[in-house]
Order: structure tokens, then sequence, then C-alpha cells
């Protein structure tokens, strides 16, 4: 569901009627980037917009206008895992509050479970605080770093590989 508006009229599918005049008409396919991070249980989705400036429109005419939103402006990110079976418990927690304040209690959790396989997105220009861990023969690991991701409309991948010295 796409959300348009002419100025601060929001418009509907279909046909709408305005008061003439000129707008900036907007279209995206969330109220705004953040109710985009807070969609699919806080993972988040694709956060597209675009505007046109200067429509006019007159009294008794039919406006048609096209709107190109173009790539994301947000960015993506995975996590990938090629582990040995001596490694259990490998989780990788994303936490952008630290850099991302209006997006807190968003601790992502990517693991070979449950959360297999699951894409999550952050604002473009976010630094993405992680806390990998994982058990290797019954000793507790834990690594902490921060991500800077790439950009808007990027996918960012984290690869996380073991080998049979305890190393990931």
């Amino acid at each position: 569901t796409w959300i348009t508006k002419a100025g601060e009229t929001a418009l509907s599918q279909g046909t709408n009627t305005i008061p003439a005049g000129t707008y900036t008409v907007t279209a995206s396919n969330y109220a705004d980037e953040a109710a985009a991070l807070k969609a699919n249980g806080s993972w988040g989705d694709a956060f597209y917009q675009g505007s046109k400036s200067e429509v006019v429109v007159n009294k008794g005419a039919n406006t048609d206008i096209s709107i190109a939103c173009g790539k994301a402006q947000n960015a993506r990110m995975k996590v990938n895992f090629n582990l040995l079976a001596s490694f259990t418990n490998v989780k990788l927690v994303a936490d952008p509050t630290t850099t991302e304040p209006a997006y807190t209690g968003r601790n992502l959790e990517f693991n070979t479970g449950e959360n297999a396989g699951k894409l999550a997105y952050f604002a473009a220009s976010a630094t993405v605080k992680c806390k990998l861990s994982y058990t290797f023969s019954g000793s507790v690991k834990e690594k902490n770093f921060d991500f800077v991701l790439a950009g808007a409309a990027t996918e960012n991948v984290i690869s996380v590989t073991t080998n049979d010295d305890g190393t990931i």
C-alpha cells in the first residue's frame, strides 16, 4: 500500500478531488523511514519514497503524474554462517541503539535456527553495534564490533566462518 499526498492532503488510489493549486506530490511505501524499520517484527523493510514538485492542478481538470521512487532509501544487512559442528550457540546480535536512538529495542539476533536467512534493514548511514557469541569446547566466547553500512540501496553481508582451532 502506497502513501501518497498532495501537499498535506492524503490521496487514495483512484480519483481524488483537491482544490486547484500547485502542489508537491509525494509517494512512499511507509509513512516514514522509522515506520519501515519497525515493520516485520522490527527486522524492517525497504523504504521507498519519491516526489514531484510544482504539480499544477486546474479546476475541473484531471492531472495525471508519475513519481519515480527509485532505489531503497535504507540499507539491508544479512549474516551468512559457515560453521563446523564443534561450534554451538552461534549468534550475532545487531543493536543500532547507540547510533540510532530513535530505533531502540531492535536487538536483532541472527542465528542458524529460527532466524536463518533473515534480513534486517537500517538507516543508510547507520553504524550497527554487533556482538558475536559462540561456544567452542565448552567455553563461551564473545566478540564486539561496529559494522558500518555502505549506504542506501546496499546489501551489507557479514560472513561468519569457523575453523577447527576455535577461531571465527
